[in-house]
């Protein structure tokens, strides 16, 4: 039997892209306190106030981690389901 695991965002049920981009923003807030301006062409990294720049470089790497957390943690037990290969095929009968 398999037991299958959910992951928060998989169990509020939200869309997988809704957690990746959970993920990158939460990236882009763990470094802006240390990259404030760079452009990585899909994203720019916005320049923040210094006392917002002191704040993030504690709460930055906290959030980013927090987020790869949610979205790839598995918490919250499923149901258990049995594999295929272990249960013998009762749906085709043989008669001779």
């Amino acid at each position: 039997m398999v037991e299958k695991t959910f992951s928060i965002i998989e169990r509020l049920g939200l869309p997988s892209a809704l957690g990746a981009s959970l993920l990158l923003f939460a990236l882009i807030l763990s470094v802006a306190p240390w990259l404030p301006g760079a452009d990585f062409g899909i994203f720019k990294i916005p320049d923040f106030a210094d006392s917002v720049k002191r704040c993030l470089r504690i709460l930055g790497p906290v959030i980013f981690i927090l987020a790869i957390l949610f979205h790839f943690l598995p918490i919250f037990p499923g149901h258990t389901t049995t594999k295929a290969t272990d249960e013998p095929s009762h749906s085709v009968m043989r008669t001779h």
